[in-house]
């Protein structure tokens, strides 16, 4: 015969309690879920600033190019575009595939300086088909200013920045509206929320956007009415905007 005694009993009943209920489980699933959603957010934080840190070395490397093309160059500045002989980059106006793209690139003096196709491309550049993620400014090259010394403001003076261009390439270079406050071209929007961009002095930034609806232009000509991003573009796009 079994005899239950008082001890036992107490006993028992302790070791039936010392499991989960349905409400602490929910919570347990609950507390680990949010602190898988905190570390995924900490490592997507991680990962934009891996691919941003590289990317502002390759806009200093370029500009550094730049300079060192113009040194050589008794100052003359190379030519913005994308086609010509003496542009920066070459046979790049048509829809070809990547081994012409990256002779384009690989083709052209201004290669000379650059040295390495793997700076001309963002780490972060989602269009899989282009090798090339920046362009350089209208006003930072022949056209508009023809020599190194006539920039008078290096350190506020755009070079080269990502651009996105649905175009098949970055055409041509970055242009942008000096009398009206509407995009003709469009900083990119690849780290997700600003654009790397260099100054004539070889310096780099990432720009954060304070006005959010600029990371998500795509088309030509869109308005920038009141848009402190655009302001802030026109600010060191040349020539010096007027007080």
């Amino acid at each position: 015969m079994t005899v239950w005694s008082r001890g036992q009993g107490i006993a028992g009943a302790g070791a039936f309690r010392g499991g989960f209920t349905l409400i602490e489980l929910l919570v347990v699933i609950s507390i680990i879920a949010l602190l898988l959603s905190l570390l995924l957010a900490a490592l997507g934080v991680v990962q934009a600033t891996a691919q941003r840190v590289p990317c502002m070395s390759n806009v200093r490397q370029l500009t550094i190019a730049w300079e060192n093309y113009a040194a050589d160059h008794r100052g003359r500045l190379v030519r913005p575009h994308t086609g010509g002989e003496w542009d920066w980059v070459g046979n790049d106006h048509e829809n070809r595939g990547r081994a012409a793209q990256l002779q384009g690139l690989m083709g052209q003096t201004f290669f000379n300086y650059a040295g390495d196709v793997e700076v001309y491309l963002c780490p972060a550049e989602p269009r899989e088909t282009y090798v090339r993620s920046y362009s350089i400014s209208h006003f930072a090259g022949p056209g508009e200013r023809q020599r190194m010394d006539q920039i008078d403001r290096p350190s506020r003076t755009l070079v080269f920045l990502e651009e996105d261009d649905p175009r098949g390439r970055n055409v041509n270079s970055w242009v942008m509206r000096t009398d009206v406050e509407s995009w003709i071209d469009w900083p990119a929007n690849f780290h997700p929320d600003g654009n790397v961009h260099s100054y004539a002095d070889a310096s780099a930034r990432y720009y954060v956007y304070e006005n959010p609806e600029t990371a998500l232009i795509r088309s030509f000509n869109a308005s920038a009415t009141g848009c402190p991003d655009w302001r802030y573009f026109r600010s060191i796009y040349g020539p010096s905007p007027q007080p």
